[in-house]
């Protein structure tokens, strides 16, 4: 009579196949993973570059307001001349907007804001194409 609790070949090659397809799906989740985490990365990057540009823009508009020597255009050019040299290179963002710069001299204020779209490259997958980026910074001149 034989061992009813010897392993038959059958049963070998189904756990072989199991195992296989739990292999391959984890690898795809791993895969999956990765990609998100280094699109987050890239968005988290992107972000701060940004937020850097935005905020040596509004503080270069605001030291030309407190000059006083200056109109809003020449205020406005300064701040897209600073905001350009700091974001770096815009070839890693899909595409960066115009920059608004809002000055209130009354306050003595600058507000300055963009928005950014990034493209996804693996979270396309999940449904992500872009990611939009709005940056603002505000800078002011005198006491408070």
């Amino acid at each position: 009579m034989a061992d009813p609790l010897a392993p038959t070949v059958a049963s070998t090659i189904d756990a072989r196949k199991g195992v296989t397809l739990l292999s391959v799906l984890m690898h795809a989740v791993l895969c999956v993973s990765a990609g998100v985490g280094l699109d987050a990365a890239r968005v988290i990057h992107a972000r701060y570059n940004l937020q850097a540009a935005a905020d040596a823009a509004a503080l270069a508009a605001s030291r030309a307001l407190g000059d006083g020597t200056r109109n809003d255009v020449e205020i406005r050019q300064l701040a897209e001349s600073h905001f350009r040299a700091n974001v770096g290179d815009e070839r890693l963002f899909g595409s960066v907007g115009t920059l608004s710069v809002l000055t209130d001299r009354d306050a003595g204020r600058v507000v300055v804001g963009t928005d950014a779209f990034l493209p996804m490259t693996l979270t396309r997958f999940v449904g992500y194409d872009d990611v939009e980026i709005p940056v603002a910074a505000q800078s002011g001149v005198g006491q408070r």
